[in-house]
């Protein structure tokens, strides 16, 4: 695989529960806007318990110089009853995106052929197709939901 399509001043790192508190302030502010678009699903704080629990992974992009993180998502193994084992990326979130999504999707695609993953997938806004429509991703539905508390 080529080098991933990252800045030269930037890394993508997985980042361990024992020293998440070491940046979760930093990623919780991040990720905050991501997590309000669960419609209520999730809140900052369950996203924390579950990577805190490994239940999810966090996955942190950072300036080298000034360790500034600038980016995170968080991922979940799932496996499904006919054994596909897909990675599946619950929150992305950052500032100058178009510097690393690409190279970050790259990491994790090495991540899931190191761990025996089958590989990728995720929910994500529209604007997310742009920088995967052309690597090979396909899209397969759109996901719509109705509340009823917000309904006529």
């Amino acid at each position: 695989m080529n080098e991933p399509a990252l800045k030269r001043d930037l890394e993508f790192s997985m980042v361990h529960p024992e020293v998440l508190d070491r940046c979760w302030e930093d990623c919780a502010k991040l990720l905050k806007k991501a997590v309000k678009r669960s419609g209520g699903r999730v809140t900052i704080d369950d996203v924390y318990r579950d990577i805190d629990s490994g239940k999810s992974q966090l996955w942190i992009v950072y300036n080298v110089h000034d360790l500034r993180i600038i980016g995170c998502s968080t991922t979940f193994l799932r496996e499904y009853p006919t054994n596909l084992r897909m990675l599946h990326i619950d929150h992305i979130a950052g500032i100058s995106m178009n510097d690393w999504v690409e190279g970050g999707l790259e990491l994790l695609e090495k991540f899931c052929r190191d761990n025996g993953y089958d590989g990728i997938e995720g929910v994500a806004r529209h604007g997310f197709w742009n920088w995967v429509k052309n690597k090979g991703w396909r899209r397969h539905a759109t996901f719509y939901e109705y509340k009823l508390s917000e309904g006529r």
